[in-house]
């Protein structure tokens, strides 16, 4: 089995709109990409296609979704919790979407040390996570006990880093939001 995820439901609808904002917060050129459970590479490749990006890591817990092409993108199959950070180098840039809201179901002092540790090795990130107004997801409970709402949510983990809105898009009949975040 190879790319599924950006090609099924609101998943597929967000990804052009989602490439399109992230393209419009880097300049063409050499740049270094970090990719934070990359699934099957989609948007690495698409950075180093369209020449946003000279060569992509990604990073996933599953490999049997990504699709090796070309020398330019680097796989590595790890549990972001549990993998060496420190042993990265640093990134233009470094995207980590969609995976915030797992960490902090499963552990959320060391998903913030996670968090932590990737702005270390990056001039910026691109960061979005699932929402509170979204239907039946597993996480859900977990943010609840914890936040009010999304703004308190954001308010809390993002706390440390400056954060600039930059999109927001349908999943799961609720909201996501992306934004940029740096070290202020």
């Amino acid at each position: 089995m190879k790319p599924f995820y950006y090609k099924a439901g609101t998943s597929a609808k967000s990804l052009q709109p989602r490439l399109e904002v992230i393209k419009a917060n880097m300049v063409i050129g050499d740049n270094s990409v970090l990719d934070v459970g990359c699934i099957d590479g989609s948007m690495g490749y698409h950075l180093i296609d369209n020449e946003y990006a000279s060569h992509v890591t990604g990073i996933d817990i599953v490999d049997k979704f990504f699709d090796q092409r070309g020398t330019r993108f680097r796989f590595i199959k790890a549990d972001i919790m549990t993998f060496d950070i420190g042993a990265l180098p640093n990134f233009d840039m470094i995207l980590f979407l969609n995976v915030m809201h797992h960490l902090i179901d499963e552990n959320q002092n060391k998903a913030r040390r996670v968090l932590a540790e990737l702005m270390a090795h990056g001039k910026q990130m691109i960061f979005d996570m699932g929402s509170m107004t979204e239907s039946k997801t597993p996480w859900l409970n977990t943010m609840r006990k914890n936040w009010k709402d999304d703004n308190d949510m954001w308010n809390d983990i993002l706390s440390p880093y400056q954060r600039k809105k930059l999109f927001e898009y349908e999943q799961r009949g609720g909201t996501r939001t992306m934004f940029l975040l740096q070290e202020k």
